[in-house]
């Protein structure tokens, strides 16, 4: 990540499918009176309509839409493809870039070189087997325990997710998530209570500059996609899991860390690594650790002082789309009645919430926007919209 010391910084965050991260990217800088631009393929983005928003700029994803920005520009890490595609074009862009560059992008990005390179650093991670090309799969049925999960190597928000009962099942999943997603990874099934995921701020020498650990409520497609309700937490292995990671890629920025506390040993395990802001940053910055204007003051100063504790015990949540969604799973599954009881009580308890994703009494516009484009169905026919598939 570059280091440019002035003193007119302008934000710059690319809403393309992640309009959670970006919107509490926007929030954070817009209240300490930094200047934020948005840039959207969508002029009806909900982005565009926050209070924070100082210039919408509509344009498509790819790097040719970004030559307008120069040295006080400051690009913020949301949507991965773009990011790989700017950081890879980065020699003819004049903008400041606040993620790394193609080469530790690429082995974070692609799960299954994310965990060979764990593998290979000794960090705890499910077994994983990387398939690359068609046919890949035949005779790795052999190498696993069941159940296993077939992933897509490049996705977010559990798209592509597939369990695995048994070795006669395994082929022909995976050449189904192969024909549709391209690369794909067969890993071990880790056996756990417990989500987490961590964000972890590190300067250009590697170093810690604070982080914030949170623990997942529940999830969004049920019960493996992304985070709908939050706390945040304490959990000393979690966070020394996610500084391990990101400290042996050279990592510098703002990384995000998915990990499981496995039932088996009690061990942190490595699920994977989000170069970026994640949706449930909100819960982060409303408990102290502001990820946006630490790493916009980083990228201005080349370093920052480290940032203190954040409060535990701050629970965030998307109420109206996705935890109401989740919810409902799970009153569908094959849970128990308690199971059943709790979920609704706890989806109930609005009195216990200190923030949420979208809804902010003080900036109430994206919220009723996101709204009214769901009522209207505009909602998940364009990628760009699909709430559940929102980073």
């Amino acid at each position: 990540m570059p280091y440019h010391d002035t003193s007119a910084i302008t934000a710059v965050i690319p809403e393309y499918g992640g309009r959670f991260a970006a919107l509490a990217a926007l929030r954070s800088l817009g209240r300490r009176q930094v200047p934020v631009t948005v840039v959207c393929g969508d002029g009806a983005s909900p982005v565009f309509s926050s209070r924070y928003c100082t210039k919408p700029v509509v344009a498509p994803p790819v790097p040719d839409s970004f030559t307008a920005f120069g040295r006080n520009d400051v690009i913020l890490p949301v949507e991965e493809d773009l990011m790989l595609a700017l950081a890879r074009s980065a020699p003819r862009l004049s903008c400041l870039m606040a993620f790394p560059g193609p080469d530790v992008l690429e082995t974070a990005l692609d799960k299954g070189r994310c965990m060979e390179h764990a593998e290979r650093q000794g960090i705890a991670s499910p077994a994983t087997a990387a398939i690359r090309e068609s046919g890949g799969w035949e005779g790795i049925e052999r190498d696993f325990d069941y159940p296993v999960i077939v992933r897509p190597c490049r996705g977010t928000a559990g798209r592509g997710v597939v369990d695995v009962a048994s070795p006669e099942m395994l082929a022909s999943t995976c050449a189904r998530v192969f024909d549709r997603f391209g690369p794909c990874i067969v890993q071990e099934k880790i056996p756990f209570s417990e989500k987490y995921t961590a964000g972890v701020l590190l300067n250009n020498d590697g170093h810690v500059r604070g982080e914030c650990v949170l623990k997942e409520v529940r999830n969004h497609p049920y019960p493996s996609g992304q985070a709908c309700c939050v706390v945040t937490v304490r959990h000393r292995k979690v966070a020394a899991l996610a500084e391990e990671i990101l400290q042996s890629l050279g990592f510098s920025g703002i990384g995000n860390v998915d990990c499981v506390i496995d039932r088996r040993t009690g061990q942190a395990v490595l699920l994977e690594v989000n170069p970026r802001f994640w949706g449930s940053m909100q819960a982060a910055i409303t408990a102290g650790f502001d990820a946006p204007h630490l790493l916009v003051q980083l990228v201005r100063n080349g370093d920052v002082a480290p940032a203190g504790d954040c409060r535990t015990g701050v629970r965030c949540r998307n109420v109206i789309f996705n935890d109401a969604r989740a919810c409902a799973a799970v009153l569908r599954s094959r849970g128990s009645l308690f199971l059943k009881i709790q979920a609704c009580a706890d989806f109930l308890s609005l009195q216990r919430d200190d923030a949420w994703y979208v809804f902010d009494p003080h900036d109430p516009r994206p919220f009723f926007s996101m709204v009214a484009q769901y009522l209207q169905g505009n909602v998940g026919k364009d990628r760009r919209w699909d709430i559940s598939r929102s980073n």
